[in-house]
């Protein structure tokens, strides 16, 4: 059963309202965007919830909406929601593959970007995001993806506070009192000051890449 006309229209109407706000194209989605993609999550949730088995409509276009999500996710820093988001998107495609025998376009970037996330803070082998894709990847293709992010994932050293409830549950009012301070107008260190300062007055005690990484440069 596809989405209903009301849903695939709230969907749309969403996505609008934060494209809408951004400054160019490639501009991240802000706290101003919590609320809609919330609601957007839910739309998928709430659908998936009630249907079952999934339908091949059901399925292309949950994954489409996941796979908007995770990339707002990513962009805001959300990396533990934009990491459960992409995990979705896998196990739908492998859904998908294996009842309908259909690939996705784009399985392989989105196998690229759970991997990443899921190695943003430290090592994981992600035995689970490769066991679905096996079926859907070639192997040789699956095993150059996992090399790469092997290679290259954790890049720099990150304070895993960022993945906790307690960090994730203030941060959208952290990022509203910085824009308030125009933080977008600070020099970096002084706007990382400042996050650090508000994130403690809600008991968040976050260290900025700044200072996880004393040996690296940062302009």
């Amino acid at each position: 059963m596809a989405y209903t006309e009301k849903d695939e229209k709230r969907l749309v109407e969403l996505l609008q309202k934060i494209e809408d706000g951004k400054e160019h194209e490639y501009s991240a989605p802000t706290y101003k965007d919590t609320p809609y993609l919330k609601v957007m999550q839910d739309i998928v949730k709430n659908h998936l919830d009630t249907e079952q088995p999934y339908d091949k409509d059901t399925l292309t276009d949950s994954i489409s909406v996941l796979r908007y999500l995770a990339g707002s996710y990513e962009k805001m820093c959300r990396v533990l929601y934009a990491e459960e988001m992409c995990k979705r998107v896998l196990e739908l495609q492998s859904e998908l593959y294996n009842r309908y025998s259909l690939t996705e376009d784009g399985c392989d970037d989105d196998y690229y970007r759970a991997l990443r996330l899921r190695n943003y803070y430290k090592k994981d082998t992600c035995e689970d995001l490769s066991k679905l894709m096996s079926e859907i990847l070639p192997e040789n293709s699956r095993i150059k993806i996992e090399e790469e992010v092997s290679k290259n994932y954790p890049s720099i050293k990150r304070d895993p506070i960022e993945l906790s409830e307690k960090y994730l549950s203030v941060i959208d009012e952290v990022e509203r009192k910085m824009d308030e301070a125009g933080a977008d107008k600070m020099h970096t260190f002084e706007r990382i000051d400042l996050k650090a300062k508000l994130l403690s007055e809600y008991g968040v005690f976050w260290r900025s890449e700044i200072i996880m990484n004393p040996k690296v440069h940062f302009d």
